[in-house]
């Protein structure tokens, strides 16, 4: 069981698995420097709560926009009173972003929420003057249905198979219950199924829409830890958000910047992540999430009839701010407007988008957060840790691929010496001594001689490719076993976190799972963990 766990840690570049520009920022690269503001350290807080206090944040909005979108969640007193705090001037936030992906989605999304509920908990104890929330803002105005609509489960997708239109925070979920169904089959009638099948039902078939659903969902796993919920497809929201919206479209001041900024990351080594459009505001009514153009001096909602002249655009975000929505490129404008936030978590890829924001911020005198990168964790179940064993595997071998994995076990665990190595040089010298006495006699023949040489190496090489096959096959058990734990952490070839859903580990492990998360996930550590 979890309850027992244990954690390891190893580098995140003995991984394989994370960019050049996200290894550089962990270690500290002076080419980097120039785009963020705070290095992601504990004292980085300090300067960061000085740079946000100087903002205006509307927190009595805030928090009464929290207190509407919680009527009908059984919020933990944790979260009442973190919710409440927001008024205080000394309470900060730091937030975690991600879509409404079905059942949660891939693991990692776990390890998102845990980070910032682990960090405001330092940052409690390490700035006690100070409060600190943890907030997972939803995106629930992206339109991405195929990436959030569906979840791996033993090696099952489960999916959910429908036409959308509009941003999917809006779409009902009362056509899950055949996708439930489904998975109740997969799950079977065991204790810890039966509550995850009551869980989902109670998210998804008792909300009026995924946003809704999602909140319910999210707050049921992690209430008890103070996590506060925000959907930020808001009217009184975005009523904050017009000016940045207004200037986006109509001076697309943030397309010049962000641009500007790539331009300097490629100089520096890096390769641009986001690409900002003119106008990074998407136009949204319930079966539309669509962008907006300018064309011939008019603001245009692409393949729609709907469009402005400046004057109408600018009634039309005053009077319905709640049709526009920011994309990539401004919903972190929208967020650390909205919020008195300090730090961002985020995978590697957000990591790298945020680099091309600063002066954008700048531009909006708007407090750049403090980048983390979120923690990756892979957990080795108990069968998985015994065939390591017995095969005497080390956890960073875990990254390489099978085939070199296979190679290096069958070389170490070999009676017989399976290179010809010794041999091929041998046979080279041989060759070079004839070429000697080749260059007295006649030179022409030298050419004829090399190709010989490079025909025997070929030979040698086919010789010696056949020998470790044959060895190869008498370690056909150990070939499964290493075959096996590859399939186990990296299914499809994927990251384990990137592919498995947490519904696999809570049938395993019940809130253990979770608890042991918590316990172990150390957002300013920067390591990659290996929890058994």
């Amino acid at each position: 069981m979890l309850n027992r766990s244990t954690r390891s840690t190893i580098s995140y570049s003995d991984t394989n698995s994370f960019s050049k520009l996200v290894l550089d920022y962990l270690s500290g690269d002076e080419k980097l420097k120039p785009f963020y503001n705070l290095f992601p350290s504990i004292d980085s807080f300090k300067t960061a709560i000085d740079l946000k206090s100087k903002e205006k944040t509307n927190r009595e909005l805030l928090v009464k926009v929290l207190e509407q979108q919680y009527l009908d969640i059984d919020a933990s007193e944790l979260v009442k009173n973190n919710i409440k705090s927001l008024l205080d001037k000394n309470t900060y936030t730091v937030t975690t972003g991600h879509q409404l992906c079905l059942f949660t989605g891939p693991l990692y999304f776990l390890y998102k929420v845990v980070d910032i509920i682990n960090l405001a908990k330092t940052l409690n104890q390490h700035y006690p003057d100070h409060d600190f929330v943890p907030i997972y803002w939803m995106v629930t105005e992206d339109h991405d249905f195929a990436e959030i609509n569906h979840a791996h489960v033993f090696g099952k997708k489960i999916e959910w198979v429908k036409e959308v239109a509009g941003p999917i925070g809006r779409i009902e979920t009362t056509s899950l219950e055949s996708i439930i169904v489904e998975l109740e089959k997969v799950l079977g009638d065991h204790e810890n199924a039966k509550y995850l099948i009551g869980l989902f039902k109670d998210s998804y078939l008792k909300h009026d829409n995924l946003a809704k659903a999602t909140q319910y969902l999210v707050n049921e796993l992690f209430g008890e830890y103070g996590l506060v919920i925000l959907d930020p497809d808001c009217k009184e929201l975005k009523n904050e958000f017009t000016d940045i919206i207004k200037s986006d479209i109509i001076e697309q001041t943030n397309y010049k910047l962000v641009n500007e900024t790539i331009d300097e990351l490629k100089s520096a080594g890096y390769h641009d992540q986001v690409k900002p459009r003119e106008i990074n505001v998407f136009y949204l009514e319930d079966d539309l999430r669509a962008r907006i153009v300018e064309e011939s001096g008019k603001y245009q909602v692409l393949d729609n009839e709907i469009s402005f002249t400046k004057e109408e655009l600018e009634n039309e975000l005053e009077k319905n701010s709640e049709k526009f929505g920011p994309n990539v490129v401004t919903r972190p404008l929208y967020q650390e407007k909205i919020l008195p936030n300090l730090a961002y978590i985020g995978g590697g890829a957000e990591v790298a988008y945020w680099f091309e924001y600063k002066k954008m911020f700048e531009h909006h005198n708007i407090a750049f957060p403090i980048i983390f990168l979120r923690n990756s964790v892979m957990v080795l179940d108990e069968a998985t840790q015994k065939n390591m064993e017995k095969l005497q595997l080390i956890e960073t071998q875990l990254f390489k691929d099978e085939n070199t994995l296979i190679k290096e076990y069958v070389e170490a665990n070999s009676n017989e010496e399976i290179t010809l190595k010794e041999e091929m040089n041998a046979m080279n010298e041989i060759f070079v001594k004839v070429v000697k006495k080749t260059e007295y006699v006649d030179k022409s023949l030298v050419g004829m001689i090399m190709a010989e040489n490079k025909k025997q190496v070929n030979a040698f090489n086919n010789i010696e490719g056949r020998l470790r096959k044959a060895e190869k096959a008498k370690f056909e058990t150990e070939q499964n076993k290493i075959n096996k734990i590859k399939e186990k952490l990296f299914p499809d070839g994927h990251l384990q976190e990137r592919h498995d859903n947490f519904i696999t580990y809570y049938m395993r492990y019940e809130k253990d799972f979770i608890g042991s998360l918590i316990e172990h996930l150390d957002p300013l550590e920067f390591k990659f963990t290996i929890l058994k």
